[in-house]
């Protein structure tokens, strides 16, 4: 999705078009073809010199892919270093190591290799000296003149008019995020400016907070139990501002990309066709703004963070589709490490985020994790146990700002689902609600008649739960006041009354018979009130 010597393209997404400029070979241009100034930076010898250590270290250090993963050509005032620079990038993201001969062959290819000075060329710079210390000054320094540069170029914009105080307050939050790593590297206000700061009204995506800008959340629970496709019926839902699974949301109109490793065209396909469904004459919408990777080769599977070039396709795939939330499914799949060592679930948690918020720091970052399996697990989903429901949970729970859990509502299968919250940094907890998987629709209803305190009273103990009692039986008995009805008749109303299942409406009018709300006469086969 990146094309050969592009170290990361922005997007051209239709939305952003007008806003995003395109870049093609060298040449900047917006979304009507007119090519404007590249923003060149004067050359000195010390910069050159700087240059030339950074190109130095991508030729002889693996480790720098990922830690210069941010540099653009714009960083180099010479043309000479600008054609080597896309050179290396080019192979590396053809899947080679960036040796001399190599650059060669990609420079003779693209016809720059006489320019940049023929024989040694190349060889001549990967012999520079960069050390570690060498190169965290030479690439502070270029940062540095890098982003004094498009600092000005914005004042200028403001100072012609064409571009609003807001615009430019963005662009610049935006070049902080491209140039990271530059001095301290950490932000910093004082107590008044931070009181001062206008914040986003529409920050709140979904809920209080549990899903918001630029912060992440994780959704938790075991293998098998529906995380999946309830997220998509979350990016559905966001989508089209409809509430899922009972809580509302607040995200219509922005895009989705969900980086999934687990499930085929097939299982999407089916998933998909039920959405449209469900979403109806607001299908277009999430036509247009749910991305999903598919599983086509045999890349699509190995996600790892620990490999360099993954951590480039995944940075330049969000680049590209230019997501306003981007999802991961599951955790598991793009750890670099262990995931029961905190070290390595902490490395690549700031991986993640860092990968996701390229170019956008309001972007949001969802993740979901696999939980630990069993009675005991799921009794932990909820309650003060809540916080150590996931695998490894001590690092991802501080890492994360908002947390749903999922655990199973039957001991025997997956139909019926608790959604609790787990934790909710920047607002108040949604409370937890049963939902059950419609098997006819195959979306995720509220279930109004779960049990719930009788559920977790039965997980918390030591017999087997068995199947809980609904609750509600009072709505069963009304149901009877133009005369008795026979069990079926009665089901029947009781599923139009509650959307249900069948079974759950014979459970409810067996607890309401048990209560004495409604009283069976056999002789007539027919349930009436007592």
């Amino acid at each position: 999705m990146t094309r050969k010597g592009e170290w990361a393209r922005p997007s051209t997404g239709k939305s952003r078009a007008a806003q995003k400029p395109i870049k093609t070979h060298g040449i900047y241009k917006n979304a009507a073809g007119q090519a404007r100034p590249r923003i060149m930076i004067e050359a000195d010898p010390f910069i050159l010199g700087h240059e030339q250590t950074i190109l130095s270290r991508l030729i002889n250090y693996q480790d720098s892919w990922v830690s210069l993963s941010h540099f653009e050509e714009d960083y180099f005032s010479d043309p000479k270093h600008r054609h080597i620079f896309r050179a290396i990038v080019a192979v590396i993201t053809s899947g080679q190591r960036p040796v001399p001969a190599a650059i060669d062959a990609e420079l003779r290819r693209s016809g720059q290799f006489n320019a940049v000075g023929g024989n040694g060329a190349v060889t001549s710079i990967s012999l520079v000296t960069a050390t570690d210390a060498i190169t965290e000054f030479a690439a502070s320094e270029l940062q540095d003149r890098y982003r004094r540069k498009r600092t000005a170029q914005i004042a200028e914009k403001m100072q012609r008019g064409e571009m609003t105080p807001n615009e430019a307050q963005a662009a610049l939050a935006a070049i902080s995020d491209e140039t990271r790593g530059e001095g301290h590297g950490l932000s910093v206000r004082s107590a008044g400016e931070i009181l001062t700061l206008q914040m986003d009204e529409h920050d709140c995506l979904m809920g209080d907070r549990v899903l918001a800008k630029g912060q992440p959340l994780t959704i938790i629970g075991p293998g098998g139990i529906g995380k999946s496709r309830a997220l998509l019926q979350m990016a559905a839902a966001c989508i089209t501002g409809q509430p899922w699974c009972g809580i509302p949301t607040h995200a219509k109109g922005l895009k989705w990309l969900i980086v999934q490793t687990e499930n085929n065209n097939r299982r999407l396909q089916a998933d998909l066709n039920a959405i449209k469904k469900w979403v109806g004459e607001d299908w277009p919408l999430v036509a247009d703004l749910l991305y999903i990777k598919t599983l086509e080769n045999d890349r699509d599977g190995f996600l790892s963070l620990g490999d360099p070039q993954t951590v480039k396709r995944l940075s330049d795939l969000i680049t590209e589709v230019s997501p306003d939330i981007v999802a991961f499914d599951p955790l598991r799949d793009i750890m670099d490490g262990d995931p029961n060592q905190d070290q390595d679930m902490s490395a690549t948690l700031q991986k993640l985020g860092a990968i996701s918020r390229r170019g956008n720091p309001t972007r949001t970052t969802v993740v979901l994790h696999h939980a630990l399996t069993g009675r005991k697990s799921a009794s932990s989903a909820f309650g003060m146990d809540r916080s150590s429901y996931g695998r490894n949970s001590k690092a991802l729970f501080g890492w994360t700002r908002a947390q749903i859990n999922f655990s199973p509502g039957a001991e025997d299968n997956n139909e019926t689902v608790i959604i609790s919250c787990g934790k909710n940094s920047n607002g108040k907890e949604f409370e937890s609600v049963a939902v059950m998987l419609n098997s006819q629709t195959m979306i995720y209803e509220v279930d109004d008649l779960f049990d719930m305190d009788g559920w977790r009273s039965a997980l918390r103990s030591n017999r087997p739960a068995g199947k809980t009692k609904p609750r509600r039986v009072e709505l069963v008995a009304p149901l009877l006041d133009a005369g008795p009805l026979s069990q079926k008749d009665l089901v029947n109303a009781v599923m139009a009354t509650v959307p249900c299942k069948s079974s759950r409406a014979y459970a409810l009018i067996e607890a309401a018979d048990d209560a004495k709300f409604i009283k069976w006469k056999p002789t007539q086969k027919v349930y009436a009130q007592p």
